[in-house]
């Protein structure tokens, strides 16, 4: 829903800035380059929407995701704005442009709408990198991303402490416990900020043995 409203008002948005910019053109004071530079850049943008992931269409997208963003989007409408600007005084809608630029700079820096945005796309995160198995599947085996799960093992820490990532290894435990793969294969390479660089798999697999997996179950 989130999705296809934004898409939605972008291209309604494109539309009204698109049919705005070529009345401007259209008048006598422009010329003929101008109209031709604003057209290649109106293909661009199509081309980038169709399709999205050719190297002409990441360069557009990132170009055009800037005005996606609250502060973006404000400096875009404030520009549109300035557009309506004639002998000291503003044209419709440029006032109604500039309280809506307002208004998503209010909304945009409150904790709510911050919260709301984030859980909106981490609802798409979700649907997109899906992985549950079902009805009683099995993996050949359960992977394990273990760099940076742990903290580095100091002489005065007395046991292996977690860092924020660290939910990963009781959570590929718990996989595991569900029968969902005969083995944890864990990937952590060596620490390369001690002098002494040692394996952080080592420690990832020590608490996965705290944990009750069997060692042999283990690579």
């Amino acid at each position: 829903m989130f999705v296809t409203f934004t898409r939605l008002f972008f291209l309604l948005l494109v539309g009204a800035i698109a049919f705005k910019v070529w009345q401007i053109l259209g008048s006598k004071d422009n010329s003929l380059i101008a109209r031709l530079l604003f057209i290649l850049v109106l293909v661009l943008i199509v081309s980038a929407l169709i399709s999205p992931d050719s190297q002409v269409g990441l360069v557009v997208l990132g170009i055009l995701s800037i005005f996606f963003r609250p502060l973006g989007l404000s400096i875009l409408l404030l520009l549109i704005a300035s557009i309506f600007i004639k002998n000291g005084k503003i044209d419709k809608p440029g006032p109604t442009l500039i309280l809506i630029a307002l208004l998503i700079l209010i909304l945009a820096s409150t904790p709510v709408f911050a919260n709301w945005l984030a859980q909106q796309v981490e609802k798409v995160a979700l649907k997109t990198v899906q992985t549950d198995l079902c009805c009683g599947e099995r993996a050949g085996a359960i992977v394990l991303l273990g760099r940076g799960t742990t903290e580095p093992k100091l002489p005065y820490r007395k046991q292996i402490q977690l860092t924020d990532t660290g939910d990963r290894i009781p959570y590929a435990a718990q996989l595991f416990r569900q029968d969902r793969g005969p083995f944890i294969i864990v990937s952590a390479g060596p620490r390369q900020e001690l002098i002494n660089p040692i394996i952080e798999a080592n420690d990832v697999k020590q608490l996965l043995i705290y944990m009750g997996i069997p060692p042999e179950r283990i690579l």
